[in-house]
């Protein structure tokens, strides 16, 4: 279990960051990170906090794949863990 929270502590804050970085480039006009690389964060486990961290810093918030993703990538895990637990 101690090996799963670090995986998901290290996965969000990477998922966050690169969140963050996305927001910066695209305010500065610089090529921007793939929203693919984004999602595949999300489905790695790093939704949570990534959508904690758009709303904060107002990204992505209004763009469909992220606002139906980033919650099934949630849902996904946390069914997951509760096959995994049971």
């Amino acid at each position: 279990m101690i090996t799963a929270a670090v995986y998901y502590i290290t996965v969000n804050a990477i998922g966050a960051a690169f969140f963050a970085a996305d927001k910066r480039k695209a305010r500065l006009g610089k090529w921007r990170i793939q929203e693919k690389t984004l999602l595949l964060w999300a489905f790695a486990g790093a939704a949570p906090l990534m959508i904690v961290t758009g709303r904060l810093i107002r990204h992505k918030t209004r763009t469909l794949v992220f606002r139906a993703g980033m919650p099934a990538a949630v849902l996904i895990h946390a069914g997951f863990w509760i096959w995994m637990l049971m």
